[in-house]
This record gives structure tokens, sequence and C-alpha cells, in this order.
């Protein structure tokens, strides 16, 4: 498990500053990775109201469960590593980790673990 106060930036490139960007610093595809990432949230959206989010981030060969909850104007993520066995059992059932410290802090927000959690597309 891993907590810690998020620190983010992003910024939108247009395909030829990306490739400008490689260039610049001597980099190519292949030194890159692919993750896909999955939000969910419980059918009244409980998290929203709560301005928290629910990630399953899967990698090629691994998965984290995350929970985002404010602390003032940050945010705390609070992840629990997976296997990527584990993070897709958690997508096809729509179902999180019931003893990890996700489920926790879910728990302290008073959020009802055996609600059927669904994927959120924004």
């Amino acid at each position: 498990m891993a907590q810690q106060v998020e620190i983010e930036f992003n910024n939108s490139l247009t395909k030829s500053e990306y490739t400008k960007l490689l260039s610049s610093l001597n980099l190519s595809e292949k030194d890159f990775y692919l993750q896909e990432n999955y939000y969910y949230d419980t059918k009244d959206w409980k998290l929203k109201k709560l301005h928290s989010a629910l990630r399953i981030r899967l990698f090629s060969d691994s998965a984290e469960l995350t929970l985002k909850t404010p602390t003032g104007k940050d945010f705390l993520e609070t992840t629990d590593n997976l296997s990527l066995k584990q993070g897709k059992l958690l997508l096809n059932t729509h179902t999180i980790k019931l003893d990890g410290h996700v489920a926790k802090q879910l728990t302290e927000l008073n959020v009802n673990l055996k609600n059927s959690f669904y994927l959120v597309h924004w």
C-alpha cells in the first residue's frame, strides 16, 4: 500500500509537438509503456458526491486499485497493488478488493463495500 498526495500536471500536445519532444529528448515509442485506467463509482454516485474517485489501472504485468480523496486543495491517493489477474477480475465482476487499504478508506467514507461498482465513462 502506498499513500501519497497527488501531484499532477496535464498538458495536451499536438502530434507535431509530441514528435518534436521525443526527438529533443532522444526518445522513441519503445521507451514508453501502456496503461489502461478504469474509473468506478456506486450507482448513486457516492464517490462523485464526496469529490473522490476510484480507479483500477492495468499495466502489462500488474494492476493497482487507487482511491483519490480530497485533502483541501490536493488529493490523497491510497493504492493497493494487485496482480494483473486480480485487476481483471475486479473489472469483470464490478467489485473491489474487500481486504485492502482502499477498502478501509472507503469504509471510513461510509461507502458500502457490498455495493456493485460500475464503470464510469468520463
